[in-house]
This record gives structure tokens, sequence and C-alpha cells, in this order.
């Protein structure tokens, strides 16, 4: 194909799905893979090409896939990936396409997965490609969206990726691109294997993610991989390198500056919760940051994400006996309580709290209960019959405790259990505490 042709072609496709669709309506993609496997050594072809598949998987990849798969386009990009695997741009706009190829669920089996990790492991670490961040950050796309899935993750993780993974990292602090695909990388191969994530501690992982973390506040998907990758790990093996950089104010400037995003606030107190119930020694720090005021203001910016609440109210608990505002916190968890009133977690929990605020002597805080929250428990809970006998006796004994004039004519139910409800393990009661 002469080189006007290629011209014309990448600046008809560049940026337009409605041209690209058309070119593959027309036999586009099939041509162009045949092209690839019978003209494997001219290098000008090979280049342009690639670069033409990655336009076309950009563009509308759900059709490119569907094209491509019906002559064997996988193959023969994998061909390509081995015989030009000296050609940075060729083998990169090969790995763009696979990544393409494995956003598909039904692709990621698909993909010659031996084949796939023996070059890429070999290529991630190859001298030839170790300074090219873009390139690296690639393969750890690929990766990344390869191990969505079970069974392939499973395989993946097998492999090792992991220490060249946070070589990359460490290697490639300046690049963005690279920061954020290794992450989510290393969050997809993690997920539910723990010997992964003993490998990931040991190789220093914490410390690799938290400066990342810290270098790039503004990249959401790096916040939030981050989450969910340390969220799983145990404290003990995490807390030391948390502690020395500064974990837990990395989690709070994570949530605040993300703060609209529901699914980032979510798992980032997810992870300030795990940290709260792991080590007790971390609630001051937790108080010095402000975090108090952080989990009433997610709370009140997402009120209607009861698994939101959830969280929140599970760090509220954790740290209900320490140097915690009451008057901040009773108005949350009566919201909390009439917006979710259908949602029984989020209710017993919001009981069991205020049964636990009540139990204090200070009379400001009772009258601050009696103020602001029976009279609106008894009419949004009472009246609708949204309790189950377990959350009944907790209202009751709430209620005996501060107002037994306001109790409705209901059967006297016994002292509440507690157990099952947001406790510290070992703790029965909330007295206790």
């Amino acid at each position: 194909m002469h080189d006007l042709g290629w011209h014309v072609l990448t600046s008809i496709m560049y940026n337009s799905v409605v041209h690209t669709t058309k070119v593959m309506s027309e036999g586009g993609v099939r041509l162009l893979l045949s092209l690839l496997a019978q003209r494997t050594t001219d290098k000008v072809l090979q280049q342009k090409g690639t670069r033409l598949l990655v336009l076309f998987s950009r563009n509308n990849n759900q059709i490119f896939c569907s094209e491509a798969m019906a002559v064997g386009g996988i193959d023969i990009i994998l061909t390509v990936m081995h015989e030009q695997e000296a050609d940075e741009e060729i083998v990169g706009h090969c790995i763009n396409t696979l990544s393409a190829f494995a956003m598909l669920a039904e692709n990621k089996t698909a993909i010659g997965i031996p084949r796939v990790i023996e070059f890429l492991r070999d290529a991630i670490q190859a001298p030839l490609y170790k300074k090219n961040s873009k390139f690296l950050g690639g393969i750890a796309q690929l990766i990344c969206n390869l191990a969505s899935n079970e069974p392939t993750k499973r395989v993946l993780a097998e492999a090792g990726f992991i220490p060249s993974l946070l070589a990359t990292m460490s290697a490639h602090k300046d690049s963005l691109y690279a920061q954020e695909h290794c992450v989510a990388c290393l969050h997809n191969l993690c997920s539910n294997i723990p010997e992964q994530y003993l490998i990931f501690t040991k190789e220093g992982g914490v410390g690799i993610v938290l400066e990342s973390m810290i270098a790039y506040p503004d990249c959401m998907r790096i916040q939030e991989a981050s989450y969910l990758l340390l969220r799983f790990i145990s404290w003990e093996t995490i807390g030391p390198n948390f502690a020395h950089k500064k974990g837990i104010s990395v989690v709070f400037s994570g949530i605040k500056t993300h703060m609209k995003l529901v699914s980032n606030v979510i798992h980032g107190l997810s992870l300030l919760g795990n940290i709260a119930t792991a080590d007790s020694m971390h609630h001051g720090e937790i108080f010095a940051a402000d975090g108090i005021t952080l989990v009433i203001d997610s709370m009140k910016t997402h009120p209607d994400s009861h698994l939101l609440q959830l969280k929140g109210l599970r760090i509220l608990w954790l740290l209900l006996y320490s140097a915690i505002t009451v008057a901040q916190v009773i108005p949350v968890i009566v919201t909390a309580v009439r917006l979710h009133r259908d949602t029984k977690s989020v209710v017993c929990n919001c009981l069991s709290m205020l049964v636990l605020i009540s139990k204090s002597p200070d009379a400001v805080v009772k009258k601050l209960l009696h103020d602001s929250c029976t009279l609106h428990l008894i009419t949004e809970l009472f009246p609708r019959k949204v309790l189950d006998e377990k959350q009944g006796r907790i209202l009751t004994s709430f209620l005996e405790t501060l107002a037994p004039e306001q109790l409705p004519t209901v059967e006297r139910m016994p002292a509440p259990e507690y157990m099952g409800v947001l406790m510290p393990s070992g703790v029965d009661d909330p007295a206790k505490l």
C-alpha cells in the first residue's frame, strides 16, 4: 500500500467512529490483518498497519474484535509481536490492540495466554524497553485487563509479574500513565489471592503505592485502585510502612480530592475503617487530621448510598468513645436512619450507636439526643413497622433510657443484644468500649 494510502486511511479514521466503522464494514480489518500476516518482513507495512489496528480498536472496539476474531486476528497479532520484538513501536501497537481485545470478557480466554505471558514477562524486564514508560504502562494495562477474569488472573499471578510492576513504578515515578496502569494491574493480580499480597508486601509494594498516591493526588484511578489494593492486606503487614509514609493523611487527601465520586469515597472509608479497626493507636492520628469531620462530610455528601453510610458508621462507631463531637454525629445518624429506614443493616447500626451515646452520663449529650432525634425515631420507625425484633429491642432500650414517656404502646422488650452490630472483636456490649 502506498504511503499516501496509509496517510489517507489514518486521517479518515483518526477520532472518527463513523469513518472507522465504514472502513471496517468494507472489510478493512480483514484486509489489514491479511497484509500483516503475509508481508512479515515489510517493516513499514508492519508499523503503519499495527498503528491502524490501534485506531480500529479505539474507535469501535466491539466491531473490530468481531471482525478480527473471524480471521484469527489474535494469532496474527501475537506472531507480529514475536517476529518484530526488537521494534518498540510495532510491539507497543500490538500490546495496545490486545488490551482492547482483553476489555471484552469473551476475548480474555481466547487470547493465547501462554504465548502472551512468555512475551510480556520477557518484555517488561528487557533492557530494550526499560526506559520507555509508555510501553511498560501498556504492558501493565494488558495484564490488568486480562487479570479481571478470574481463571486468567490465576495463571497471570503465578507468572511473577508483581516485582516487575513495582520496579516499573519505582523507575518511572514521573509517568502518570505507567503509575496508574501498574497500580490497577497490581490490584487485579492480588485481589483474592493471599500469596500475591505476600509477594507485594515483601517487595516493598505498600511504600511504592503510597508514594504514587502522594505524587498523583488528582488521579482518581490511582487513588481508588490503591484503596482497593491496600484494604485487603493485614495491618500487621502494612502498618510500619503505612505509618512511615503518613498513610492516613494520604487516604484523607484522596477522599477529599475526589469527594464527589461515591465509589472513591466508599473504598477510601473502607480502608480507613480497616486501619481504625486494626490498631486503636491510630485513633489519635485520625482525630488530629480531622478525620471525624471528613467521615461526616462524606456521609452528608452521599446520603443516598447505604453502603457509604455503613462504611462511615463503622468508623464513627469505632471512635465513639474517643474525643468525638457528639453534636456533629447525632444529626448524621438520624439522617442515615431516615433515608435508609428500609435497609436493616443501616437502621440496626444507627440505633446501636444511639444506645451507646445515650449511656453517657453527660446531661448535655442526653439533651442533644432527646431534642434532636427521639421523636423522629418514633414517628419514622414504629408506625412504618420496618424494624425486626432485634432492631425493635435496640430502639426500645434507647427510648427507655432517654425518654420513657415517649414510648409508644408496644410490648416491652428485653434489653438489646449487641452481638453482630459493628462491634470491635471481643466486645459484646458498647459500654465496655
